[in-house]
């Protein structure tokens, strides 16, 4: 019997602090739109390879873009175009990449995106509007 009353203690707590309605941060109403960033991967003329496949990369910081952890990665289509539909309002890092040679490795030959024409590749997400970003491979040399 104490066994059930303390059960029924707990569930009536957690229930009740469970509904907090529009205070609750997960609540739909206190969600912001999300925006979107599409654009197209081009690959400089002399380049052996193509844009389909290459992956293009979400960075949340700088930091996890050095280290390579990617929020969320979307592979770019034979055009090089590519979309990541929902995101939320604030400022990202861009990244891509593919590995030609299918090596496993990063290296000779291999697609990085070029860092030289996009300062930091940073781009800024506002809410309900699209980003369009073109970034340019930078092939390993």
């Amino acid at each position: 019997m104490r066994v059930f009353a303390l059960f029924l203690i707990i569930a009536s707590v957690v229930w009740l602090t469970g509904c907090e309605g529009d205070n609750n941060p997960s609540s739909p109403a206190s969600m912001p739109e999300a925006g979107s960033i599409s654009g197209t991967v081009s690959v400089p003329p002399t380049a052996a390879g193509t844009v389909e496949g290459t992956a293009v990369h979400v960075y949340l910081s700088r930091e996890d873009a050095m280290l390579m952890r990617p929020t969320v990665t979307v592979i770019a289509d034979k055009q090089g175009n590519f979309e990541f539909p929902s995101i939320y309002p604030g400022t990202y890092y861009l990244g891509l990449s593919k590995d030609n040679d299918s090596d496993g490795l990063m290296d000779s030959g291999d697609f990085v995106i070029d860092r030289t024409t996009h300062e930091n590749c940073c781009c800024s997400v506002n809410a309900s509007c699209a980003t369009q970003v073109s970034p340019c491979v930078y092939v390993i040399p």
